[in-house]
């Protein structure tokens, strides 16, 4: 919704084509941590529906997207677990509000993954950006999780099954141990 507009008005400014990529974070400019989180689900679910999204431009997108929005993550996370001891309403609100985009995050990425495995090449997505995949896949997982234990609830239906074949890939693959940096 915000996004097209975004991409027009950088067009008309710099005479040329604006890539989806480096406009997507600009309509987070200026927003709280909260939200920015609302805003980044819908942005993802957008994402996921625009059919005619090329693929690596849609890669490139989320990883740009999750980049981004670490800062705000790391801020409500750190208020989370102060604010848990004090007033677990509160608490509750957040986990609300993250869960929600560590998860659809998470199945974006597994839906990618499963889309290159499927493809059977590697031409897809170069070897430094697969392996980013595998790290930011495994990131989400986990921070998935762990907001799902702060409101004391289970893990995710078959997550730790997803996560084992997320090892599982990257070990056929030989990128268990590719330096990310």
């Amino acid at each position: 919704m915000i996004l097209p507009i975004a991409k027009k008005i950088q067009a008309i400014l710099s005479h040329e084509k604006a890539k989806p990529e480096e406009t997507i974070l600009l309509q987070f400019q200026s927003l709280s941590a909260s939200e920015s989180l609302k805003l980044a689900l819908h942005v993802i679910r957008e994402l996921s529906a625009d059919e005619k999204l090329p693929f690596n431009t849609y890669v490139k997108c989320l990883l740009k997207l999750d980049e981004g929005m670490q800062p705000h993550l790391e801020q409500v996370t750190a208020k989370r677990l102060k604010i848990k001891i004090y007033n677990r309403d509160l608490g509750m609100a957040m986990d609300v509000l993250v869960y929600p985009y560590y998860r659809h995050l998470f199945l974006e990425y597994m839906r990618v993954l499963t889309h290159i495995h499927k493809q059977h090449s590697k031409d897809i997505v170069d070897k430094d950006a697969l392996v980013l995949l595998y790290c930011r896949t495994l990131n989400t997982a986990f921070s998935m999780m762990m907001w799902r234990y702060f409101d004391d609830q289970p893990a995710p239906a078959e997550a730790w099954l997803a996560i084992h074949d997320l090892f599982k890939h990257a070990e056929k693959s030989s990128l268990l141990n590719e330096r990310t940096l």
